[in-house]
């Protein structure tokens, strides 16, 4: 919105602060499974994991075992198109990329973990369940494992800062018409 209160906009800055500081945290980790597997919101985002499996089934196993991730990272920007375009809520959307770069951060140590397929999986899985190995052992790029997990975070990273910045800026706007309204 154009025009805000002025307690909306604190509160705005406030949260926006408080993702900068939980970015770094994600950042700061690194492709660490145990600090970004043990986040609160690791917990949030795997529903969305496990929905994603059984959404892109039709689809053939190849599209099973990526859904997941895939369906993980793109309900963010599903979330963010409904709040720029439907809601004309751009600081929320500047919200929903901090999440989708977390999705991005949130899947590179289970990508990294392809060639051991050490990490727990849920209900006790096998190895033949281990997503990010299926995945890359059928394109042939088992080898490429470490690359992938650190594009993955990569782009983590790029999309929780430019969701930062775009947060910024709208704010920065949104206190020049604080300033400029009439009282």
């Amino acid at each position: 919105p154009e025009k805000i209160t002025t307690q909306a906009f604190y509160a705005r800055a406030a949260l926006l602060a408080a993702f900068a500081l939980w970015g770094g945290y994600f950042i700061s980790a690194g492709v660490n499974w145990e600090k970004i597997g043990s986040s609160f919101l690791h917990a949030v985002n795997l529903p969305f994991h496990e929905f994603g499996h059984i959404l892109f089934m039709p689809f053939g196993t190849f599209m099973m075992f990526l859904g997941g991730s895939l369906f993980q990272i793109l309900l963010p920007l599903i979330c963010l198109c409904v709040f720029v375009f439907k809601q004309r809520d751009t600081f929320a959307g500047s919200i929903m990329l901090w999440w989708c770069g977390q999705n991005f951060i949130d899947v590179s140590p289970y990508i990294a973990d392809a060639q051991y397929r050490a990490l727990p999986l849920i209900g006790g899985a096998g190895e033949d369940s281990h997503d990010w190995g299926n995945i890359l052992t059928t394109l042939d790029a088992l080898d490429s494992t470490q690359a992938v997990a650190n594009c993955s975070f990569g782009i983590g990273v790029m999309l929780i800062i430019s969701a930062l910045v775009w947060g910024v800026i709208i704010l920065k706007a949104q206190w020049k018409n604080i300033n400029n309204a009439p009282e």
